[in-house]
C-alpha cells in the first residue's frame, strides 16, 4: 500500500509545477539563492522543487507521533533551502535582513498573483506562498493513509488538489499528472482494501470509482470565474471556443491573446461609429473597474445647449454573450430589450445576450463646438472631483513625469488643449509603436513600462495612459470600452469581430459634458 501512497503523493504534489511556466520575472537577477534547490538542482523549474516538497511531507507524516510537531519546521525549512538556500543560522546579525527578503518577496509575489493569470513566471515569493502547502497537503494525505485508516480521504485529497489545479490551469498540463495519479490512486484503494482480506473490498472498489469520476469532472465544474482573476476587459479568450464573452474588465497586461476573427455582433447604421460599451473608471494600479449605478451622479453626459445628430442602430448578436448594449454615445433609447440606462449612459441587462438577439438603438452623437471645449473651465462638479481624478497609491511616477514633459512642450493652458497635447504625445511625438502582440508579463508594471522603455502597446495601455496623466493634471477622465465600427460588409451593415474590441478615453468638460478622444 505505501508503494501506491508514496506515488500518489507525489504526483499530486509535483503537479502544482503546472502553475508557472519556464521563465523568471526579472534577469540575470532571479531572486533565488545562488545555493537553492531551484537554482541549483532544478534548473529554475517548477516541478523538481515542487516533486521534493511532496517527499518531504510523505516523510513528515510517516513520522508516527512526531509528524505533527515536525509538519512547521520541516515545511519551514525546507522552503527556506529551496528558494534561497541555507539560511544564516549562525548570523544573528542577518537575520533581521533575510526576513525583509522573505516579506518583501511574498508581498511582491501577492501583487504579481493578483495582477496575472496563471501560469505564473517564476518568483521566489510565490515559491513561499506553495511549498508550504505542498509540504502539508502531502503530510495530511500520508497521515490520513496510514495513521487515521482513511486511504479514501488521502485519495480524496490529492485528486481534488489535482482537479483544482487542473482548473485554474485552464488543465494546461495536466494530463500527464492526471493519468499517473489516477492509477496510483485506484492501486493505493485496492490494496488498502485488500489488507487483511485477500481480496478488494467493495467499498474500495466504490471509492475508487467515486475518486475517478471526481478527478475527471472537477476540470469541467464552473470554478474557473471564481479562481482566476479576471482582467480590465476580459477579450483574451473570445473565440477559443463556445461564445464569446465581453465583460467590463480588462488586464492592462496581456490582451487577445487568440479569438481576433471571432464575429461579435452585427450593426446596421447610417454611419460607422465607436461603437460604446460603457465605462471604467476606478483604477488600482493593474485593472479598471466600473463603479456605476443607474443613480450615481457621474455628471452630465451632454449639455441642452450642446449640438448633437441622431443615428439609429440596429443591433445583432452572434458570437457573444454579454448583459452590455452597444451603440454610439450617447445612447438616449433602446427598444426590442428591456434595458436600464446606468449614470454612464451605459445601458445593460439583466440577463445577458444569446446569439441571435437583436435590438434597436438611438443614439445622440455630441457635435460641441471647438469654442465651447475650450471654453469649458475648470470648475467641476464635487461629484466629478471625486470619481474621476482618482489615482491608485501605486501609480508609476513615470505618469506624473510624463504629465510635468506633455505641460512643458505643449500648450495646455486649458482642460481641451491638455487632452489634445496628451493625444497627441502618445500618438505622434512619444514615439510610442501601436503593437497588438505586445506581451507586458508584469500586468501592475505595465502603465510603468509602456510609457518608460517599453513605448509599445495597444488601445489599453494608451488609454490608461492617457487617463492617468490627465488624472494627474487634474482634468476628469475615464476609460471607455466597446468596438471599432468592423467591417462594411454591405451598405450600411458592419459586422464586429475581435480584433475591433477597443478602449479609448472620454474626458468632462464643464457645460459640454464627457467628450470622446
Amino acid at each position: 500500500m505505501k508503494f501506491w501512497l508514496y506515488a500518489a503523493v507525489l504526483v499530486a504534489g509535483s503537479a502544482f509545477s503546472i502553475l508557472f511556466t519556464g521563465d523568471v520575472y526579472s534577469e540575470p537577477d532571479t531572486g533565488f539563492g545562488d545555493l537553492s534547490i531551484v537554482s541549483i538542482i532544478a534548473g529554475e523549474r517548477a516541478f523538481l522543487p515542487m516533486l521534493f516538497a511532496a517527499a518531504v511531507g510523505a516523510l513528515v507524516g510517516s513520522a508516527g507521533m512526531w509528524r505533527f510537531v515536525l509538519l512547521v519546521p520541516a515545511g519551514a525549512l525546507y522552503t527556506i533551502v529551496a528558494v534561497y538556500g541555507m539560511p544564516p543560522v549562525f548570523s544573528p546579525g542577518e537575520w533581521r535582513p533575510f526576513g525583509y527578503r522573505i516579506g518583501n518577496d511574498v508581498i511582491d509575489a501577492a501583487i504579481v498573483m493578483y495582477a496575472e493569470p496563471v501560469p505564473y513566471d517564476l518568483a521566489p515569493g510565490i515559491f513561499v506562498m506553495i511549498l508550504p502547502a505542498v509540504v502539508v497537503l502531502a503530510t495530511f494525505a500520508t497521515s490520513a493513509a496510514l495513521y487515521e485508516g482513511s486511504p479514501v480521504l488521502s485519495v480524496a485529497a490529492l485528486g481534488l488538489t489535482i482537479g483544482v489545479l487542473s482548473t485554474v490551469s485552464f488543465e494546461d498540463g495536466a494530463g500527464p499528472f492526471f493519468a499517473i495519479f489516477l492509477v496510483c490512486a485506484v492501486g493505493l484503494l485496492l490494496a488498502a482494501g485488500s489488507v487483511g482480506a485477500g481480496v478488494p473490498g467493495r467499498a474500495a472498489l466504490a471509492a475508487g470509482a467515486a475518486v475517478v469520476a471526481l478527478a475527471l469532472l472537477v476540470p469541467r465544474l464552473p470554478f474557473d470565474d471564481a479562481t482566476i482573476s479576471p482582467g480590465i476587459i476580459d477579450w483574451t479568450r473570445i473565440g477559443t471556443g463556445g461564445t464569446s464573452r465581453l465583460d467590463v474588465q480588462a488586464d492592462v497586461g496581456d490582451y487577445l491573446a487568440a479569438g481576433r476573427d471571432a464575429e461579435l455582433f452585427r450593426v446596421e447604421s447610417s454611419e460607422p461609429l465607436l461603437w460604446r460599451g460603457g465605462t471604467l473608471d476606478s483604477f488600482d494600479g493593474v485593472r479598471w473597474s466600473d463603479t456605476t449605478t443607474p443613480v450615481a451622479d457621474d455628471g452630465t453626459e451632454l449639455e441642452r445647449d450642446v449640438d448633437s445628430r441622431t443615428v439609429t442602430q440596429e443591433v445583432e448578436v452572434l458570437n457573444a454573450k454579454t448583459d452590455v448594449l452597444f451603440g454610439g454615445y450617447e445612447i438616449v433609447n433602446a427598444t426590442g430589450v428591456f434595458a436600464a440606462r446606468n449614470s454612464d449612459s451605459s445601458w445593460s441587462v439583466d440577463e445577458p445576450f444569446e446569439e441571435g438577439d437583436t435590438y434597436t438603438v438611438t443614439s445622440q452623437i455630441p457635435q460641441p463646438s471647438e469654442g465651447q471645449l475650450q471654453a469649458a473651465g475648470t470648475v467641476y462638479p464635487t461629484s466629478v472631483e471625486e470619481k474621476f481624478l482618482q489615482l491608485p497609491p501605486s501609480t508609476p511616477g513615470i505618469v506624473g513625469e510624463t504629465a510635468r514633459r506633455i505641460e512643458g512642450d505643449y500648450d495646455t493652458s486649458t482642460p481641451y488643449n491638455a487632452a489634445r497635447a496628451v493625444e497627441r504625445y502618445l500618438i505622434y511625438d512619444g514615439g510610442f509603436v501601436y503593437n497588438l502582440d505586445v506581451s507586458y508579463r508584469r500586468a501592475d508594471k505595465a502603465v510603468e513600462e509602456f510609457l518608460g522603455d517599453g513605448k509599445e502597446g495597444f488601445c489599453t495601455q494608451f488609454s490608461t495612459s492617457m487617463a492617468l496623466i490627465l488624472r494627474e493634471m487634474d482634468i476628469p477622465s475615464r476609460v471607455v470600452y466597446g468596438a471599432t465600427s468592423g467591417e462594411e460588409v454591405d451598405d450600411g451593415e458592419y459586422v464586429v469581430t475581435g480584433s475591433n474590441m477597443h478602449t479609448w478615453v472620454e474626458v468632462y468638460f464643464p457645460g459640454v459634458g464627457w467628450y470622446p478622444f
